[in-house]
C-alpha cells in the first residue's frame, strides 16, 4: 500500500471517530489497526476524563471488559502446555470443595469441566453477588467465588440447547489456576501472558490501575465512574485493564500462527481449540466460544475472531483475520451509544485494506442451501396457537405470533414469516430452521433459531395466549410489592411482583423486562430461562443483586430532591427507573408527576 493510500485512509478513520466523539459523547477512544509484522497504525484521539487535562494515546490504558475472557483462555491454555491441567478436567479435581445449589441432580456439578466453563456450558448464572445491597463497595475476589457457591444452578451441564453465557464461569477459571499454579491470578497472567507478549503496561484488577498515571476513567453518558469504589473482582472475566498497543502484540501472535519471536507461545492444538464451535449445532457457524468470538462465515468461509467487551463505563473490541493477517482494535471510556461509531470503523477498515491487498473478496457465505428439511406440511389452527408466545434469552426475547393462519416473529427489526416441516421444524429465507422442543403435553419449551449466517439463537419459553390458568397461591401474597436495589453507585433499580393469569411474575426495570416464574420450592422461583429468585430473611436475592422491599412513594422522592439532590435516588436515571415501574404497576399519575419533575431538574437531558 502507498503512502498516499495510507494517509487518506487514516484520514477517513479519523474523521469517523472525530465526528463519533462529539455526536455520541465520548471523552476518548484509541485504535491500532495490525498486520503480520506488527502495528501498522495505532492513536489516541480525546481525553482520559472530561477535565481535558491528559490525551488519550495508544498506550492509554482502558478496561477491556469480557476481552479479558480471551486472556484468561489464553492464561489457562498456557497450563495446559505445562501439563498442568487439562480442558477436559473436572473442576472439582483441583477445586473439591466447589458447590453450588441447585434443583437438578446433585451429581451435575461433579459434571463441570474447564471446557464447560470456557465455552459456558456449565449451567451457571451470568452473574452472582458481588456487593451487598448498597451496591458498594464489592466484594473481595475470594468473597465473590464464595458466592458462586452459594449461586443456583442455571441448566444442566453441557446441553447443547442450554448454552449460558457466565462471567461466573471464567472467574472459576481464574480462581481454580491459582490452585494450579500456586500462583496469584495476576501473577500467572503477567508471567505466562503479558510479559512473554510484551504487553508490559496491561493490568489485572482496578486496584492495580489506581496509580497509573496513564488510564481513561470510565464513563456512563456524562457520568464518570467512581473507580476507587468498583474495584471489581471480575478478575477472569472481566476485570483486565490494556492499551490498543499492548493487545496488538496479542493479535499480531494469532496473526503468525501462534508464534512469539521464533518460539510456539500457543501450539497448533491450544489454537484449535480457541478457533473451535464448542458444541457446535449442524451448520454452527458463528459462537463466542472460549473468549475469541467465532465467525466462520466471512468472505467464503475465512476465520474471523471478533469479540467485544463493555462494563464500568468501558467498550473495547478485537477483530482479526488469521490467515489474512489483518486485525482491529478499538477502546474507549464511554459505554453508552458507542458501538455504531466501532461498527463504521470496522467496515471501513475491512472493506478498504482487505480489498486493497487481495482484491474483491468473496462475498459471506450462508448456509440455506445446506440446511436439509422434510417438504412443506399444513398444521392445524390449533397446535400452532399453542407453539405462539413470548420466548426470552439473557441478550433479547421474541414474541411468536400467530396471524395469517401461521407463525411469526419480529428479529432484527424484520417480520419472519416460519413454514412447518414437522411438528417441530419450520424455516424461513432468514432462518433456514427453526426448532421447537415440546414437553410431553406438546407444551413449548425452547425454540432454537439457526439464521442464513449460521447464528444459533436459543430462547426459553415464558408464556403465551393459549396458557392454561396457575394455582394463584395465597403464600405468594407475602413476596408481592416492590423492590429496590443499587447499580454499584450509580442509580437504584427496581422489581414489583404480582399474579397474571394464575401465575407469580415479576417486572423488572433491568431490562424493563417481565417473567412468568416457576416456583421449585417454598420462597424460591425461576425464570424460564434460569434465573433465581429467592426470597429469605426478609430480602429478596437475584443473580447479582440484594433488594429491599419497599413502598415506593412520589412526596418521598419530592422531599429528597429539595433537600439531597446529589442523592442517586433522585438523579436523572434514577428518576427514570422510578417513573417506568410506577408506569407499569398502572400508576399512571405517579408515573406522570416524577415525568414532571424529569423536565423540571433535567430539562436538557429529558427524553421522556
Amino acid at each position: 500500500m502507498t503512502n498516499d493510500y495510507m494517509n487518506q485512509f487514516k484520514r477517513d478513520i479519523s474523521e469517523i471517530i472525530e465526528k463519533g466523539l462529539k455526536e455520541r459523547n465520548i471523552p476518548g477512544l484509541s485504535i491500532a489497526i495490525i498486520d503480520k509484522s506488527g502495528i501498522i497504525w495505532s492513536e489516541g484521539f480525546g481525553f482520559t476524563d472530561r477535565s481535558k487535562t491528559k490525551k488519550v494515546t495508544p498506550k492509554t490504558l482502558f478496561r477491556i471488559g469480557s476481552l479479558s475472557k480471551a486472556y484468561t483462555a489464553t492464561a489457562f491454555f498456557r497450563a495446559v502446555q505445562k501439563g498442568l491441567v487439562k480442558l477436559d478436567d473436572p473442576i472439582r479435581k483441583f477445586y473439591p470443595e466447589f458447590s453450588i445449589n441447585t434443583t437438578y441432580d446433585k451429581k451435575e456439578i461433579d459434571k463441570i469441566t474447564f471446557r464447560h466453563l470456557l465455552a459456558h456450558r456449565a449451567g451457571l448464572q451470568h452473574f452472582t453477588l458481588m456487593s451487598d445491597i448498597e451496591g458498594y463497595p464489592l466484594y473481595s475476589f475470594d468473597k465473590y467465588i464464595d458466592s458462586i457457591n452459594q449461586s443456583w444452578q442455571k441448566y444442566p451441564v453441557g446441553e447443547s440447547h442450554s448454552y449460558s453465557y457466565s462471567n461466573a464461569g471464567y472467574d472459576l477459571v481464574a480462581y481454580i489456576l491459582q490452585r494450579i499454579t500456586g500462583k496469584k491470578f495476576e501473577d500467572w497472567m503477567k508471567e505466562e501472558v503479558y510479559e512473554p507478549l510484551r504487553m508490559n503496561s496491561s493490568l489485572v484488577g482496578t486496584q492495580n490501575v489506581l496509580d497509573n498515571d496513564n488510564w481513561a476513567r470510565g464513563h456512563y453518558d456524562e457520568k464518570e465512574y467512581h473507580s476507587e469504589l468498583l474495584i471489581s473482582p471480575n478478575l477472569g472475566a472481566g476485570a483486565q485493564y490494556s492499551s490498543v498497543n499492548d493487545m496488538a502484540n496479542f493479535v499480531k501472535m494469532h496473526l503468525n500462527n501462534g508464534n512469539v519471536d521464533d518460539k510456539q507461545f500457543l501450539t497448533e492444538e491450544s489454537l484449535s481449540e480457541l478457533y473451535s464451535i464448542p458444541y457446535a449445532d449442524e451448520h454452527q457457524l458463528v459462537v463466542i466460544g472460549m473468549g475469541m468470538g467465532v465467525i466462520k462465515n466471512k468472505f467464503g468461509g475465512e476465520l474471523m475472531l471478533s469479540f467485544m467487551g463493555d462494563g464500568d463505563g468501558y467498550f473495547a473490541l478485537h477483530q482479526f483475520y488469521p490467515k489474512l493477517g489483518l486485525g482491529l482494535l478499538i477502546e474507549t471510556n464511554q459505554i453508552v451509544d458507542t458501538f455504531p461509531v466501532f461498527l463504521e470503523i470496522s467496515n471501513l477498515v475491512f472493506s478498504k485494506l482487505l480489498e486493497k491487498k487481495f482484491g474483491t473478496m468473496p462475498a459471506n457465505i450462508t448456509i440455506n442451501e445446506k440446511v436439509i428439511l422434510p417438504a412443506e406440511i399444513t398444521l392445524e389452527d390449533s397446535y400452532l396457537k399453542r407453539l405462539a408466545g413470548k420466548y426470552i434469552s439473557r441478550m433479547m426475547d421474541i414474541d411468536i405470533e400467530f396471524k395469517n393462519n401461521g407463525l411469526s416473529f419480529n428479529l432484527q427489526d424484520k417480520e419472519i414469516n416460519i413454514k412447518p416441516h414437522t411438528r417441530t421444524l419450520f424455516s424461513s429465507e432468514e432462518t433456514p430452521k427453526v426448532e421447537f422442543s415440546l414437553d410431553e403435553k406438546d407444551k413449548p419449551i425452547k425454540v432454537k433459531i439457526l439464521t442464513s449466517e449460521g447464528r444459533v439463537l436459543i430462547f426459553d419459553y415464558d408464556s403465551g395466549p393459549e396458557d392454561d390458568s396457575g394455582p394463584n397461591k395465597d403464600i405468594w401474597k407475602q413476596y408481592m410489592g416492590y423492590y429496590r436495589t443499587f447499580y454499584v453507585d450509580k442509580y437504584p433499580l427496581y422489581t414489583t411482583f404480582y399474579t397474571k393469569n394464575g401465575y407469580f411474575t415479576q417486572f423488572t426495570t433491568i431490562g424493563n423486562k417481565e417473567f412468568k416464574l416457576e416456583e421449585r420450592a417454598e420462597g424460591l422461583f425461576f425464570t424460564a430461562d434460569g434465573q433465581s429468585i429467592e426470597f429469605k430473611d426478609g430480602l429478596l436475592f437475584t443473580p447479582g443483586y440484594i433488594w429491599e422491599k419497599i413502598e415506593p412513594s412520589v412526596n418521598e422522592i419530592k422531599q429528597i430532591l429539595d433537600t439531597e439532590s446529589d442523592n442517586i435516588l433522585v438523579n436523572k436515571i434514577g428518576l427514570e427507573e422510578f417513573m417506568t415501574i410506577l408506569d407499569y404497576s398502572d400508576r399512571k399519575d405517579e408515573a406522570l408527576e416524577i415525568k414532571e419533575l424529569i423536565e423540571k431538574y433535567y430539562p436538557e437531558k429529558s427524553s421522556n
